[in-house]
């Protein structure tokens, strides 16, 4: 029997039975191959808002999850999560979607392939050659293929119940006679009763498919309480959130906070960092479509990026 069809593992099939994110951090390790900057065991503490998201990814009421995310928040490793805790506790063919096809083939080779390789359970499942298959991951009860959006026959050619779709906002279809590939691509769970898709990008224009698709979802936003007040806000760029003094851009760079929008109360980098940790997703559409959940997140939730970072940016585009 091929690599394709056994699915014989799944006569032993794991049960996941505390949170998804809880197992994560207790048993995914990143090297430095993997996490060049910060290898070790995987810790979500900086990124708090992924936990609720790998939950609901393993929800079996949940069947489309978008992720409109700023830049240097975490999708790309969220969406990496995904795949490992499928391939673990519910396993079936799977199709992992880029806007190119040099891009996809990078994401395989230099992320997770070696993610795979450096933790013992599933480096132990992975065959030792691919067999000739240049585009697939033959991991048994979840062979995984991955492809670029602009080649709509492959996007065509395999039915999968577990969609991740990385960038979808910049995905361009490759012939005027085929649908956009967004739409193409999530034609292939329709043979499975029991699918996922998550789709992850920044839009950056209201009238863009996955923009557009996204209003469709519950529109959850990260709230967190202001240090000073109490009350639950969620960050949002605008000349009375973002401030600074004037000056020189140091000056700006040294200088710039959040001003809560509630109680005007100033807020700097190391409180957002407490914030975030007792941060809760919020729906802001309660009556969204069924099994649709959209998570929305901008570039200032970053634990990367800091206030100054971002007055400094606008500072220098205007």
């Amino acid at each position: 029997m091929s690599d394709l069809t056994d699915f014989s593992h799944l006569l032993y099939k794991e049960t996941l039975d505390i949170p998804a994110a809880d197992w994560v951090e207790s048993n995914i390790y990143f090297d430095s191959n993997v996490s060049p900057n910060a290898p070790g065991n995987l810790d979500l503490s900086r990124q708090p808002w992924a936990r609720e998201i790998l939950d609901a990814a393993m929800d079996p009421r949940n069947n489309e999850i978008d992720l409109v995310f700023g830049a240097q928040t975490g999708k790309t490793t969220i969406l990496q999560l995904i795949w490992l805790l499928k391939a673990r506790f519910e396993p079936s063919p799977a199709i992992i979607a880029l806007s190119t096809d040099p891009l996809a083939d990078r994401l395989v080779k230099r992320r997770l392939l070696p993610l795979l390789k450096c933790n013992p359970w599933y480096g132990d499942q992975l065959p030792a050659e691919n067999r000739g298959q240049e585009s697939m991951i033959l991991m048994p009860g979840q062979p995984t293929f991955f492809t670029g959006a602009r080649t709509p026959d492959k996007l065509a050619s395999m039915p999968a119940s577990l969609l991740l779709l990385d960038e979808v906002a910049k995905w361009q279809s490759g012939s005027v006679k085929e649908s956009h590939p967004y739409f193409l691509v999530k034609e292939r769970v329709k043979s499975f009763s029991s699918h996922l898709v998550v789709a992850a990008s920044t839009p950056s224009e209201e009238e863009e498919i996955f923009w557009t698709e996204y209003l469709h979802s519950s529109q959850s936003h990260y709230y967190m309480p202001c240090p000073h007040c109490g009350e639950y806000i969620k960050f949002e760029f605008s000349e009375s959130t973002v401030q600074w003094e004037p000056g020189n851009l140091e000056r700006v760079r040294e200088t710039a906070h959040y001003v809560c929008p509630k109680c005007s109360g100033k807020i700097n980098d190391a409180q957002k960092e407490e914030m975030m940790q007792k941060g809760q997703w919020r729906k802001e559409r309660e009556n969204h479509a069924p099994g649709h959940i959209g998570y929305h997140l901008n570039s200032i939730y970053s634990p990367f990026v800091r206030f100054g970072d971002i007055a400094v940016e606008f500072v220098k585009a205007n």
